[in-house]
């Protein structure tokens, strides 16, 4: 089945203007630079003005001809070749890999019908929600579908688990084959959509051979954890792994003990790395910083101040404050 969009300067203008108020049509059609603009999956940002004025864009449901699982069931073709600048990436179904393994997934393209779709290495894949995308630089594009990489993700996931434990949530993953694999990021969300790095693993880049990694997450959020792997090739190029869930109803690493104390008062260790100054306010008001009595292993050594009651003030890496009212004997 094959579908046509056909770009006229103003009735595509007037389609298009309540979603994207940049697209502007004289007595002709383009799209502004920096306008993301998604047509039956086929998604365009370009970094400068693009012209689309009397071509039509048709989409088919079949592999290209000739490579029945080269690319995917669905295949872009414009009736002219577009000169573009920017990210073009392709939205696609599970239904639609055509036997295709995600990992193996690249933007490929060509300027010319009946021609080769060759792959570009330089696609980021974004597995968890079915797309992927390139930056590209002043290339004649007419045909565009995904296409099978054959292998060019350096790393293939034989498993990825998450579990909770005692003082932390344990990440266990797996590998078959790391071909030219750097490291792995360990990616953590609270909603399973904003990702922040919490981690780094550095890849063994065994080739062939079985190779298992753990990470413990030693801070775990309270509630739910989403969990994902960043697998990073040497040339820069990643891919993300399935998504994991873990729900943490642990202690909060962030405590101080024992209280009351005589002489010696600890920190969780986990947290010593992200902890940049420690200081005492005592019941007048006066603080008195600490650092330096706090040893590798998360202990104070406080024996030199009287009985009383304090305030421990830990000042993090990233600026927050955490503090403790505690008792010394």
């Amino acid at each position: 089945m094959k579908k046509s969009l056909i770009f006229f300067g103003t009735l595509l203008y007037f389609s298009f203007q309540t979603s994207l108020a940049q697209l502007v049509a004289n007595n002709h059609f383009y799209i502004k630079s920096g306008t993301i603009v998604s047509m039956n999956g086929l998604v365009m940002t370009p970094s400068a003005n693009l012209n689309l004025i009397g071509n039509t864009l048709q989409v088919s449901s079949q592999p290209a001809a000739g490579a029945p699982v080269q690319t995917i069931k669905r295949v872009y073709t414009f009736t002219n070749p577009v000169a573009f600048s920017g990210s073009m990436g392709v939205q696609y179904l599970p239904a639609e890999l055509n036997g295709i393994n995600e990992n193996n997934l690249q933007v490929g393209y060509s300027s010319t019908l009946n021609a080769n779709i060759g792959a570009d290495a330089a696609s980021v894949r974004d597995l968890p929600n079915h797309f992927v995308s390139v930056n590209l630089a002043g290339k004649n594009v007419r045909v565009v579908s995904l296409v099978n990489g054959q292998g060019a993700l350096p790393v293939k996931l034989a498993d990825f688990r998450a579990a909770a434990k005692e003082n932390s949530i344990a990440l266990d993953w797996t590998t078959t084959s790391e071909i030219n694999a750097d490291h792995f990021e360990i990616e953590r969300a609270a909603d399973g959509k904003t990702w922040s790095q919490i981690g780094s693993v550095a890849a063994n880049g065994s080739g062939h051979s079985l190779e298992k990694y753990q990470y413990p997450d030693s801070r775990p959020l309270s509630g739910a954890n989403f969990y994902r792997l960043k697998m990073v090739d040497q040339d820069g190029t990643f891919a993300f792994s399935q998504i994991r869930q873990v729900r943490w109803e642990g202690s909060d690493v962030f405590h101080v003990f024992p209280n009351p104390f005589v002489s010696e008062l600890s920190i969780h260790p986990a947290i010593v790395p992200d902890i940049r100054s420690v200081s005492l306010v005592d019941a007048q008001g006066k603080e008195v910083v600490v650092t330096r009595d706090v040893d590798r292993n998360g202990v104070m050594h406080l024996s030199r101040f009287s009985a009383g009651i304090y305030v421990v003030k830990l000042t993090l890496q990233d600026g927050s404050v955490r503090t403790f009212k505690v008792v010394k004997n």
